[in-house]
């Protein structure tokens, strides 16, 4: 039995239930997703180790500073991609309102229709301790009351529709500037 029809006949839903394919993206479960992070990690440490086992006497301090850098910053990110895959296939709980941190303000907020981030989980997971049952809740929860779009499919869209009223205003300007007469 897989891993789906074993959730499904539990009666949850699959959590990753957004299909990208009709915007031309290929799927990936949050789990491939993590294991292409740690792909990505063993990557940058072969082009580290190559760069400074390199044969040909060229100056690549900087390249393998550079790539020390990124590979830094990447851990950090599939690490906390991954504590939040944990969370959220955990079912662990969540505070029902995630903390938003701007220059114009530092407040929580519901995160009742927001999409989080994976820092965003794993802080909204740490705050849940301590809180009562009823300020608590789950990712699972909450995607199956609201469901929602991933944020890089969303801000796609957006380019691309905003993309389309730009095209379609210069159209409408084009057949307006041929119609209207030409002064003398």
């Amino acid at each position: 039995m897989s891993e789906q029809q074993h959730t499904e006949e539990q009666g949850l839903r699959p959590l990753d239930s957004f299909d990208p394919t009709p915007d031309g993206v290929s799927p990936y479960t949050l789990g491939e997703t993590v294991d292409a992070a740690v792909e990505v990690l063993q990557s940058l440490h072969r082009f580290q180790l190559a760069l400074a086992g390199c044969m040909t006497p060229l100056a690549l301090e900087a390249e393998l500073k550079q790539t020390r850098k990124v590979a830094v910053k990447a851990s950090g990110w599939a690490e906390t991609l991954a504590r939040a895959r944990d969370i959220i296939e955990g079912d662990l709980p969540l505070a029902d309102t995630v903390r938003v941190q701007l220059p114009e303000f530092d407040c929580d907020l519901p995160w009742d229709e927001m999409v989080l981030s994976p820092a965003d989980i794993v802080a909204a997971n740490t705050g849940a301790a301590g809180l009562p049952l009823e300020r608590l809740t789950t990712y699972r929860r909450e995607i199956e009351r609201v469901p929602r779009m991933p944020s890089v499919i969303a801000s796609r869209r957006e380019r691309a529709a905003k993309q389309a009223r730009k095209a379609a205003s210069e159209r409408t300007r084009a057949r307006v500037a041929k119609r209207e007469p030409k002064e003398l």
